[in-house]
């Protein structure tokens, strides 16, 4: 049996084969080319570097037990409207969830809104948690009193 003939009796798992390396050509080269996505070390050279403003879009009791040093909280469900949002709006704007889900759909919400410089945390907190990047936590605020 030949390869051809291989390929024409085996169509399906052919077929999976080249939509899958497709697939995956595509969300590399997307990954790539895509510069609202931050590693947390690109988010914080940009922090330190841009006077980047870290935006918390959690729940309250998830950005309640911790978030990142100077992040402002802004839950998802107030995006783009919120007062807090129009006073930083010409800054670049680090948004951030747990995961990276939420961050991405308030990324889209902020853009429709007219903001340019808003990128958002890839990988969330989780990420930086495994990149053992400084977060705020509730003891770290008792301690401060």
């Amino acid at each position: 049996m030949t390869v051809t003939d291989y390929l024409l009796h085996q169509w399906q798992w052919s077929l999976l084969a080249l939509v899958s390396g497709s697939w995956w050509v595509v969300e590399t080269i997307r990954a790539l080319t895509d510069r609202s996505r931050l590693t947390p070390l690109q988010a914080t050279l940009m922090i330190n570097q841009e006077g980047a403003v870290a935006v918390d879009v959690r729940s309250d009791s998830e950005y309640q037990s911790d978030h990142l040093p100077g992040a402002i909280f802004v839950p998802l469900e107030r995006i783009p409207n919120d007062p807090a949002l129009q006073k930083v709006k010409n800054r670049p704007l680090i948004l951030y969830c747990e995961s990276g889900a939420r961050s991405a759909v308030a990324l889209k919400k902020l853009r429709r809104a007219g903001f340019e410089k808003v990128y958002h945390l890839v990988g969330g907190l989780v990420e930086w948690r495994k990149a053992n990047l400084p977060l705020v936590t509730s003891k770290t605020e008792k301690k401060r009193k």
